[in-house]
């Protein structure tokens, strides 16, 4: 299998145009980075999608959802009338996260790892749940592949991951997430840190976990498991939601949700 990380990948917000010419670059050494561009007060970029529009996101935000049916092209009145249907459950949402809140306090004043590890599945088990057989656990996110000379240095266990999918009536994923147990500064602040903004999957988390699940796309397009086109695909951080749209070459930053 071919090593990811050694190619460019181009994330985009969905709130600026798509840059000029092809996102895939010949072969880059690990360590050279990959552009992450992530500016969401630009103004709205409008593309419409090349598969369905997710009936169920399940992102729990009224706001990540505004963003993402933007993106899609929906109208403004369009937006409010799917908000309001969507309001009742992004309240339900905050509530069941309350109910994880004690839990993930006193796993923090411990600095209990496994706690930490507990409360966030927990949390998006619970909130998934009411979706009844519509979404799927599939297990935890893999690590690099055996051939990729980044096998066996991941910095995020396969253990702290556990992806779930949601499908469409054909059975196709449309989208995914990863709960990750991490909390969301220790994702954005290697990325602000670094001078030249990009990410790259041999140093930073955030640069393995798009690598990671570029990975196990390969895997499902094998399997005939994807259409094509586009995947929403959500990483549920302990505090927050990170939203992407990812159509196999690009990635769009959609938001960030935030539950406290």
């Amino acid at each position: 299998m071919r090593a990811l990380h050694g190619s460019r990948i181009c994330l985009r917000s969905i709130f600026r145009p798509p840059p000029q010419g092809p996102c895939r670059q010949p072969f880059r050494h690990v360590g050279q980075g990959r552009s992450f561009h992530y500016q969401p007060n630009q103004n709205p970029y409008y593309q419409k999608p090349k598969t369905r529009i997710v009936r169920d996101m399940a992102l729990g935000s009224a706001l990540t959802v505004t963003a993402y049916l933007s993106y899609i092209g929906y109208t403004y009145y369009q937006v409010r009338k799917a908000l309001k249907s969507l309001q009742a459950e992004a309240e339900e949402t905050r509530g069941v996260y309350g109910d994880f809140a004690q839990q993930f306090a006193e796993a923090r004043e411990a600095q209990n790892h496994e706690r930490l590890r507990e409360a966030t599945f927990g949390f998006i088990r619970r909130l998934l749940s009411k979706h009844g057989d519509a979404i799927f656990e599939v297990g935890p996110l893999p690590p690099f592949p055996e051939d990729d000379e980044l096998h066996g240095r991941e910095r995020i266990p396969a253990e702290d991951t556990l992806m779930f999918v949601e499908k469409d009536e054909d059975r196709f994923i449309t989208v995914v997430q990863v709960a990750v147990n991490l909390d969301f500064k220790e994702v954005e602040s290697e990325w602000n840190s670094k001078p030249d903004r990009l990410v790259d999957a041999a140093d930073d988390k955030l640069g393995e976990l798009l690598t990671r699940f570029e990975y196990q796309v390969e895997f499902w397009r094998k399997q005939d498991k994807l259409r094509g086109g586009q995947l929403i695909v959500v990483f549920a951080l302990r505090d927050k939601f990170w939203t992407f749209s990812y159509t196999y070459d690009p990635w769009d930053s959609v938001g960030v949700t935030s539950f406290n």
